[in-house]
C-alpha cells in the first residue's frame, strides 16, 4: 500500500501507535499473509520490470537446465549410460527457460511500444487542442508535452 501511495505522488509519515495484542486478535495466518504479500510484491515487479522478471527467471532456469545437461553428458562421455531422466529434466528447464526469457522480451517490447503510443496520441491531443494555446497557456502545453515525453523516458529505461 505504501508503494501505490507513493507511486501517486502522496506523502507518507511515520506515526507511533501503541498496539495490545489480544488472545482473540488477528485471525489471518502468518504464512498465507506472508505469501500474499510476496504473491503481490511478485506481481507488481513483473508488471513494471517484464524484462528484469521474466529475463531473470528464464535465465536461471535455462543455468539449471544446462548444469544438468553437462552432468548428464558427463555420465554419458564416462561409460556410465545415459541418464534418461535427468536428460529429459534439463531439456525441460532450458526449454521452459527459454520461453520465459521470450516472454519477458515479448512483454518488455508491447510495454514500450504502449507507452509510446499513448504517449504520442497525448502530445498530439495536447498540440491540437486550440483552447489551449489560445488562452496564450503555451507553458501549460510545452509542460504538457515534457510531462509526457518524461514518462515516455522512464518506461523505456
Amino acid at each position: 500500500m505504501i508503494y501505490l501511495a507513493e507511486s501517486k505522488g502522496l506523502k507518507t509519515i511515520e506515526v507511533p501507535i501503541t498496539e495490545i495484542y489480544v488472545e482473540e486478535g488477528s485471525t489471518l495466518n502468518p504464512w498465507r499473509h506472508g505469501f500474499g504479500n510476496l504473491g503481490t510484491i511478485i506481481a507488481w515487479i513483473s508488471e513494471k520490470r517484464p524484462l528484469f522478471f521474466f529475463g531473470i527467471s528464464g535465465a536461471v532456469l535455462t543455468i539449471i537446465g544446462l548444469t544438468v545437461g553437462a552432468n548428464v553428458l558427463y555420465i554419458a562421455i564416462t561409460g556410465r549410460g545415459v541418464a534418461v531422466g535427468s536428460a529429459l529434466v534439463a531439456v525441460l528447464f532450458i526449454v521452459i527457460g527459454a520461453f520465459i526469457a521470450l516472454t519477458g522480451l515479448i512483454l518488455n517490447a508491447l510495454t514500450r511500444f504502449v507507452v509510446n503510443v499513448i504517449a504520442e496520441e497525448k502530445e498530439k491531443e495536447a498540440m491540437m487542442d486550440e483552447r489551449v494555446v489560445s488562452r496564450g497557456s503555451d507553458r501549460a502545453l510545452i509542460r504538457a508535452i515534457e510531462k509526457i515525453r518524461g514518462r515516455k523516458r522512464e518506461g523505456c529505461e
